[in-house]
C-alpha cells in the first residue's frame, strides 16, 4: 500500500509515499513553514495492492488529519 500527495489544482504527484504517516507528516510540516492555506489543494489518496485509489482527505480535513496525527517524542 502506498500513499500519494496530489495537488489537485495542477494535477501534479507532489510525493508518493509508503505510509499514511509519511504523507502527513510531510503535509504538517508544510503547513509549520508555509502557513494552513498552503494545502487549501492538497489530497491524499490511499493506493492498495490492486492499484486502486481511495481518497483519505483533502483540503482543510487533510490540515485536520495531518495536525492531529503528530509523531511521538523519542
Amino acid at each position: 500500500m502506498t500513499f500519494q500527495l496530489w495537488e489537485t489544482e495542477s494535477a501534479n504527484l507532489v510525493g508518493s509515499y509508503p505510509s499514511e504517516d509519511a504523507a502527513l507528516a510531510t503535509v504538517r510540516q508544510a503547513i509549520e513553514t508555509h502557513g494552513r492555506e498552503v494545502v487549501a489543494t492538497l489530497l491524499l489518496l490511499r493506493e492498495d495492492a490492486r492499484e486502486r485509489l481511495t481518497k483519505v482527505a483533502e483540503g482543510s480535513a487533510l490540515a485536520d488529519l495531518a495536525l492531529a496525527r503528530t509523531t511521538p517524542a523519542a
